[in-house]
């Protein structure tokens, strides 16, 4: 009788600790559901200052303007964020996404004749006038896309060369409904 007593005892004791640890890694979960939330093969990501960067990169967009569709005239440049490789949108209708990111640049416009490289936006030549001018402006997700929507200043051509600089996120509020990469694959 003491025998399995002893067996009880111990068993109990092991249940005991076993439930702690899997109360602790609740835990755990319930702060990763804070940030997620995940139904199927897509799940929300609630996008805060601390994780933008854990599903979005800052990319300067790149569009050739073309003579005739052939020469590169000159690039004009866009600047926003992209889902990291490992993402993807989910684009569900029935779940609008509501990503918005605040931020503040600086936009240096120079003016006077320029020789550019359009595969680098490397340039030389002159520079008659410069200006700069503070930018505050926001970024929304694109609705069925991969990126945010991008602010549309930059130039590079023979006459003018503008770009952004100092480019800083001062708030991100909302959320993204996304799958990971690899699921649209299998």
């Amino acid at each position: 009788m003491k025998r399995f007593l002893s067996i009880l005892l111990a068993a109990s004791m092991l249940l005991c600790a076993c439930g702690c640890g899997s109360k602790a890694q609740s835990a755990d979960e319930d702060d990763a559901e804070a940030e997620t939330e995940e139904t199927g093969d897509w799940f929300e990501a609630k996008i805060t200052m601390g994780n933008l960067h854990d599903y979005f990169e800052y990319r300067e967009f790149h569009s050739n303007v073309k003579s005739y569709g052939v020469e590169i005239t000159s690039v004009q440049n866009s600047y926003g964020f992209a889902l990291r490789d490992e993402y993807t949108a989910a684009n569900l209708q029935d779940h609008p996404d509501t990503l918005s990111i605040s931020f503040t640049a600086t936009c240096v416009v120079n003016a006077g004749t320029y020789s550019v490289d359009y595969n680098t936006l490397q340039y030389s030549g002159t520079t008659d006038s410069t200006e700069s001018f503070e930018i505050t402006d926001k970024l929304q997700f694109w609705p069925k896309g991969d990126r945010t929507s991008v602010y549309p200043y930059g130039v590079y051509s023979g006459t003018y060369i503008s770009y952004l600089e100092a480019f800083t996120v001062t708030a991100v509020s909302g959320s993204v409904f996304l799958k990971y990469a690899e699921s649209e694959e299998g």
